[in-house]
């Protein structure tokens, strides 16, 4: 029972941070949006949705192994060698996608003639790395 205070609290806290942390995003959509315009904010909507899917694919599901993993080993060696083969194959598909994205870009930019299309998947393809690198260090934080 002597731990129930300290989950309040641990509670309290994380719910702040939550808070906080949509107070945040509101104030940055609402401040993109009035900045930008209509055309321009919608182009860095997808571009940053699609962002958002392609850090979530980039590890392949590496990322819950790695929880996993960590939070049952005690040897800091082998936490080490998981968080590195994790970013690894992270980086290797964040290459892979990157390439398909600028082609993408280009496809559109020549082919179908669509500037909107060239600068969404240029964004995203700018986005997407550091999207990725935050959700696995979140993800290793977690254990």
């Amino acid at each position: 029972m002597p731990k129930t205070p300290a989950m309040l609290t641990e509670a309290f806290g994380a719910l702040v941070v939550r808070g906080l942390g949509i107070v945040l995003m509101f104030a940055s959509t609402a401040l993109f949006a009035r900045l930008l315009g209509a055309e321009e904010y919608g182009t860095y909507s997808a571009a940053l949705a699609t962002a958002m899917l392609l850090a979530t694919i980039a590890p392949l599901g590496t990322d819950r192994i790695l929880v996993r993993n960590i939070s049952t080993s005690r040897d800091d060696h082998a936490t080490g060698s998981e968080v590195a083969i994790t970013h690894a194959c992270a980086a290797v598909v964040m290459a892979l996608i990157a390439v398909a994205a600028l082609m993408f870009a280009a496809l559109a930019h020549w082919v179908f003639r669509n500037p909107e299309w060239t600068r969404a998947a240029l964004l995203s393809a700018l986005m997407f790395p550091p999207l990725t690198v935050i959700y696995l260090r979140q993800w290793v934080a977690i254990p």
